[in-house]
């Protein structure tokens, strides 16, 4: 959904659900764009903002870490960079 730009270098791509992947297709759909995104801009971290989720996977060679939106929101979380 967003892409961090420090001056013309993408940082960090953020992906925000309204959910917390519970439903396989919904999960396949959102680490696909994921991904996509990351190998495009050559990230090695991807933020994932869900209802309640709060783990990290490393799937096909880059790390997604998904986060509670409100936790995110209360400033508990950095940019992975």
């Amino acid at each position: 959904d967003f892409l961090v730009v420090e001056g013309s270098s993408p940082i960090a791509a953020i992906n925000v659900c309204d959910s917390d992947l519970e439903k396989q297709d919904t999960y396949e759909r959102e680490i696909s764009g994921m991904l996509e995104c990351l190998h495009a801009h050559r990230l090695s971290k991807g933020l994932i903002l869900t209802k309640s989720l709060n783990t990290i996977e490393t799937i096909e060679g880059v790390e997604l870490i998904f986060f509670p939106i409100y936790k995110f929101l209360l400033g508990e979380f950095e940019l992975p960079v």
